[in-house]
């Protein structure tokens, strides 16, 4: 299955004992069109998704699937932007293309994760609004991944022991569950979504490069060890209105951590803030708010207080 110009195009079949009756072709698992035994093409019915193709037998037997073909990405991709619907078929596809291809850095912004009742990776299934678990772990060749705008979640291990440097969240991520980026020796800063309120335990433990944390908006706990077992002193960041809770173990090699400064005695004593290899600093400066900016005669103005 290969795509020339806007069309699908395929080979048919080798001799059988049935004759051919037709094909199917389906996207993202869907039939979306059927054609005659005399074609072996098709005008391509959508610009993305993960397309393939079967033969039907005059004795009603449906053929196993060709290999499987996506218009934005293929085997030459170096990087790809990746939209519509990702079903558990089409995540096994892009890992494949990571794994065993040139595929490096990913934009996922404009899909959407599709729940499937099929397994990926042989074990896994797709859960709704979570990027399935698993997909990238052992993927030394992944740089970079924007992720889908609509997510909620990032499963258990994801990226585990991956090759990710770069990682765009997605600010309407709620939770990011255990060891998601463990063992990630590349990545060296994480800024957190606006939205999250848990982040589970060795998220970025044993990442040798890591050293910068920024953390904002709603996040309600730090999980046991999230920045375990890594070489340098971490730098964090935290633009939250309340003291964030924590767990043991959270930065096992220290850190420098920075707030408001009228949360910093309460983080200094705060449980497991308080260990002596953690630094409090209350320097942090609220954001201005101003309304109606414009621009008056070159110049910048604005209604009511900062």
């Amino acid at each position: 299955l290969t795509l020339d110009s806007n069309s699908l195009t395929w080979q048919a079949p080798k001799a059988s004992a049935a004759t051919v009756k037709g094909y199917n072709i389906y996207r993202n698992d869907i039939k979306v069109h059927s054609v005659s035994a005399r074609t072996i093409a098709c005008t391509l019915p959508e610009p993305n998704g993960l397309y393939h193709v079967t033969a039907v037998y005059s004795n009603g037997i449906e053929s196993s699937p060709s290999n499987y073909f996506s218009p934005e990405v293929n085997e030459q991709s170096v990087s790809a932007t990746i939209t519509g619907d990702v079903n558990a078929t089409y995540f096994q596809y892009i890992r494949n293309m990571v794994t065993e291809h040139r595929l490096r850095d990913i934009n996922m912004a404009d899909a959407n994760v599709a729940q499937s009742s099929k397994y990926y990776m042989t074990l896994y299934r797709i859960l709704p609004d979570e990027f399935p678990a698993h997909i990238f772990e052992n993927a030394t060749t992944l740089r970079s991944i924007i992720l889908p705008k609509s997510l909620k979640s990032i499963g258990e291990k994801a990226f585990k022991y991956s090759g990710i440097e770069n990682v765009d969240f997605s600010d309407g991520i709620t939770s990011i569950k255990f060891e998601a980026f463990a063992h990630c020796n590349n990545i060296k800063k994480a800024v957190l979504p606006a939205c999250l309120q848990n982040l589970a335990m060795d998220n970025f433990a044993y990442c040798s490069s890591f050293e910068e944390l920024i953390i904002k908006g709603q996040l309600q706990n730090l999980g046991q060890g999230v920045c375990y077992g890594n070489a340098k002193r971490t730098k964090v960041w935290i633009y939250n209105n309340r003291v964030i809770s924590a767990s043991i173990y959270i930065f096992d090699n220290g850190a420098d951590v920075h707030v408001y400064p009228e949360l910093a005695n309460a983080y200094r004593s705060a449980a497991h803030w308080n260990h002596n290899t953690i630094n409090i600093i209350g320097d942090l400066e609220r954001p201005l708010y101003v309304s109606n900016l414009r621009t008056e005669d070159d110049n910048l103005v604005w209604d009511g207080n900062i």
